[in-house]
């Protein structure tokens, strides 16, 4: 819990000040192989720190490829470039953002999109987890 000297310090700007870290959930489910895209807005002021994903069944229609992007608009790779996630894994480590977008987020969408490469009528879901802390009251 903040102190009422740690709020004032972080309404001033103060770097070291005590934020909540949360983790919001994006779920991407692709039928016959149709291009998956959903957003995910965080808070004003939040601290963007990781984006993680997980495919918990292998997809299916053998595709070559079923590639996860994520960026500042549908189809972009702003944080995470043409990852395969067709086949079944534990959570991935963390694809880290940068710096400048870490330190304070402005109102901006981040587009998670599944595209297929190859198969036929690929099908499957993988969750995005976006890892953020928002800005203290």
């Amino acid at each position: 819990m903040a102190t009422v000297d740690r709020v004032f310090l972080n309404k001033r700007g103060d770097v070291t000040a005590i934020r909540s870290k949360v983790a919001a959930g994006v779920t991407l489910t692709m039928a016959a192989g149709a291009t998956t895209t959903l957003s995910f807005t965080p808070p004003e002021g939040s601290r963007v720190s990781a984006i993680k994903w997980h495919t918990a069944t292998t997809f299916t229609g053998s595709p070559t490829n079923i590639y996860l992007t994520v960026g500042k608009t549908a189809g972009g790779q702003d944080y995470v470039a043409n990852t395969d996630v067709k086949t079944a894994t534990a959570p991935t480590a963390a694809s880290l953002v940068a710096i400048a977008d870490w330190a304070s987020w402005p109102v901006q969408a981040m587009f998670c999109t599944l595209t297929a490469n190859g198969g036929t009528n690929p099908a499957g879901t993988c969750v995005v987890e976006i890892d953020y802390a928002p800005a203290n009251p």
